[in-house]
């Protein structure tokens, strides 16, 4: 799995490249990740799932903690890219009626803003 982070628009867009996500040793290193940008004064965090091909219960937790860490400090925690496999395991979830989320990190970075 690969991980970068680049901040354009006062948003901090993490993309990852994985097979899967949800490998159990990733879980603290996006938390850090989290962390790091929360310390770092932003507010917006679009995460960029167009190279990961399938999640597992694991990577939605993930995907769970950075939207409870984003929201608690009034932020905002969005999704974009992400394939039908990947939206259909937030549709059975039902998570896809808690996150917003994207067709493209462009879309995301255009409508995404913060209410507070």
């Amino acid at each position: 799995m690969e991980i970068n982070c680049d901040i354009k628009d006062l948003s901090a867009i993490i993309g990852v490249s994985a097979d899967i996500l949800g490998n159990p040793a990733d879980s603290k290193l996006f938390e850090n990740q989290y962390k790091k940008l929360l310390d770092d004064g932003i507010d917006r965090i679009i995460m960029d799932l167009s190279n990961v091909k399938r999640i597992n219960s694991t990577g939605l937790a993930i995907l769970i903690t950075g939207f409870n860490m984003m929201t608690e400090c009034g932020g905002v925690f969005a999704l974009a890219g992400m394939n039908d496999f990947v939206i259909g395991a937030l549709t059975i979830t039902k998570l896809n009626h808690v996150f917003q989320y994207y067709d493209s990190v462009a879309d995301a970075i255009s409508e995404v803003k913060v209410t507070n």
